[in-house]
């Protein structure tokens, strides 16, 4: 598995495992934004991807000529140009962080690229609050006993089936809505599968 770190421009990484899995990325991918901050905290990003609308000009002076992409386009959002060039790159897995916070409507459009990309890159987004991926099949993952998991369909899931939750869900249909909210690990792993649609599972940083 080809793995690949993305830093978009949202809330930064207050957990101290967040910041040390940045800052050992090989390689390291960002939109022109959090090249910002990331330099200020002595992080170099390999690329640099975006309109470069948002890069200060004192901060791409000390970049690499090559490691900025400039891509014009505004038909899509810095993250979804990360992705795409990680894809165009081979990648096949990505983690991605800070992108969620400061504007609601860009956090649910990431969310949406959670879905969009979930047959070509297998995504884990990590937030100062939990970590949430897409459902697509079926998924099996760690977990802390007690651990505060949800499920949340991006657009109506059927034929989703639990295991190691205190409210199983056995062939059920879950539509857009609050039903899968608050769910708890009984044990150290759970599995999620579903025969149509998409969820996003997030398991919240209790």
């Amino acid at each position: 598995m080809k793995h690949v770190v993305i830093v978009a421009n949202g809330e930064q990484p207050r957990p101290p495992q967040h910041w040390n899995r940045i800052k050992r990325a090989t390689p390291l991918i960002c939109t022109d934004g959090a090249a910002n901050w990331l330099m200020e905290n002595s992080v170099t990003p390999d690329v640099i991807i975006g309109d470069m609308d948002s890069l200060d000009e004192e901060i791409r002076e000390q970049l690499a000529k090559e490691s900025i992409h400039h891509v014009t386009s505004q038909q899509n959002t810095d993250l979804e140009k990360a992705l795409l060039y990680a894809i165009d790159e081979g990648y096949t897995a990505a983690t991605v962080l800070s992108a969620t916070g400061k504007r609601e409507d860009q956090t649910l459009a990431n969310f949406y690229l959670l879905a969009k990309y979930a047959d070509r890159l297998q995504i884990q987004l990590l937030t100062n609050y939990a970590t949430i991926e897409p459902v697509t099949d079926s998924l099996t993952t760690r977990v802390e006993p007690g651990q505060t998991v949800s499920l949340l369909p991006v657009e109506t899931a059927t034929g989703v089936t639990t295991k190691g939750l205190e409210y199983p869900l056995e062939n059920e249909t879950l539509e857009i809505g609050t039903r899968g909210v608050s769910n708890r690990a009984t044990a150290d792993e759970i599995t999620v599968s579903l025969q149509s649609g998409i969820l996003l599972l997030f398991r919240n940083f209790d």
